[in-house]
């Protein structure tokens, strides 16, 4: 047997191999190692050292050709859903983007580029359900259509769009049962369209929705100039490598494979007597519940602090980010008397 078999195997199982100071190491919960587990491992013993300790130097993600293997939820997953499932609703972790286009839209090529992007990332189709004690995720057939249409061309007051775009971006999405990308098409005009894309957080980065608009415009020039070819045949995006699936399956196995109590004692040990609530003093009384409505405050830094500012990232060997981050957090402690 493999090792990567076993190791694939017992995961699945909540059972983890690790090395430490040349040793293999095992963690699962109390009764779920069995004998049987025991004497695989012991007749393996040298072969899953020799894997693990080959896996420390090789970071590659691989590719998982078994379905069953590719149920599990990532950590980033699981985390969100129990979040949604804690305050009872999802749509605090959509991410959205708005685009006015202009001109005449092909429906037909767009509807169909916006299914070959479902059918294509299978994290936009999957289905999260609880199995006993874990998260999994389960593969949909992309919807037929992914497009909703409204025209409000003939409203003459803007609270028509405004109630479109609001209804689309706070969408509350079902976890079981719903596609994880949502693209509204709002008819301002004839030459004049607003196209609103929704997609969750546990699907998706906000960084990751600029790449999917970018697909959808390649797919949409290359469909909308079909002039009778088949549409299958005109798909000018590559075939992807790798899916999400294949990511959350590396992501756990390559936790696993490192030293993960040190990490988990060390974790602790920093986060341990952390305020459960900041003490930053507020204009308005904290409500009983979060309400997720709010705002924004745009300020423009002046380029010339920030080429300043890049200077001194580049000397601390950091990015722009982790600097005005780190700037952040000390103005949060200055004003709530926090170290934390």
């Amino acid at each position: 047997m493999k090792p990567e078999h076993i190791l694939r195997g017992f995961v699945e199982r909540g059972i983890y191999l690790s090395v430490k100071n040349l040793q293999l190491k095992c963690r699962a919960k109390k009764g779920t190692l069995t004998d049987a587990d025991k004497a695989i491992i012991q007749n393996n013993k040298v072969e899953l050292l020799q894997f693990l300790q080959g896996s420390e130097t090789n970071n590659e993600i691989k590719l998982i050709a078994e379905p069953e293997n590719r149920s599990r939820a990532s950590f980033g997953q699981e985390r969100l859903w129990l979040l949604c499932e804690l305050e009872g609703q999802t749509r605090q972790y959509n991410i959205a983007d708005a685009y006015r286009l202009m001109g005449n839209i092909d429906e037909l090529a767009l509807e169909k580029s916006i299914g070959v992007i479902v059918e294509r990332h299978e994290v936009l189709r999957s289905e999260f359900v609880m199995k006993g004690d874990r998260l999994e995720v389960h593969l949909n057939e992309a919807p037929d259509n992914c497009v909703q249409w409204f025209d409000v061309s003939g409203d003459t007051e803007k609270e028509s769009l405004d109630t479109v775009i609001n209804d689309a971006i706070t969408y509350d999405f079902d976890f079981s049962s719903d596609c994880l990308f949502k693209v509204s098409m709002i008819k301002l005009s004839e030459q004049e369209h607003m196209m609103v894309l929704v997609i969750h957080h546990i699907a998706s980065d906000g960084w990751s929705i600029g790449v999917l608009f970018d697909e959808l415009m390649k797919l949409y020039n290359s469909y909308s100039q079909s002039q009778g070819n088949s549409l299958s045949e005109l798909n000018p995006l590559p075939k992807l490598k790798f899916q999400y699936a294949d990511y959350a399956r590396w992501q756990r196995e390559k936790l696993f494979s490192d030293d993960i109590e040190t990490t988990l004692a060390y974790w602790q040990k920093s986060l341990a007597g952390i305020p459960e609530l900041h003490s930053i003093p507020t204009d308005k009384p904290r409500l009983a519940a979060q309400s997720f409505v709010g705002n924004r405050k745009l300020s423009h830094i002046s380029p010339a602090l920030t080429e300043r500012l890049n200077g001194i990232c580049k000397l601390q060997g950091v990015t722009l980010f982790m600097l005005l981050q780190s700037a952040f957090a000390v103005l949060l402690s200055r004003f709530s008397a926090e170290q934390d």
